[in-house]
């Protein structure tokens, strides 16, 4: 599969964004609980962790295109 350069580079560009995103659910995840608690604090971290989820699902596939080329 031949791609184009713009393309290739949208991909590495999709890579860099997820993982900073990444950063910042981690940092979040760890600073949330000494900002609220209780159910509202359940809630944001399921959420931060489905987020998580999908990002590292979508990191990989973009990894598996990317070492396809």
């Amino acid at each position: 599969m031949k791609l184009s350069v713009e393309l290739l580079e949208a991909l590495q560009d999709c890579v860099t964004v997820i993982n900073r995103l990444l950063g910042l659910l981690d940092e979040d995840r760890e600073d949330m609980p000494n900002c609220i608690s209780g159910e509202i604090l359940e809630e944001y971290l399921r959420g931060i962790a489905e987020a998580h989820e999908i990002a590292v699902s979508l990191l990989e596939d973009l990894r598996e295109i990317l070492a396809g080329l």
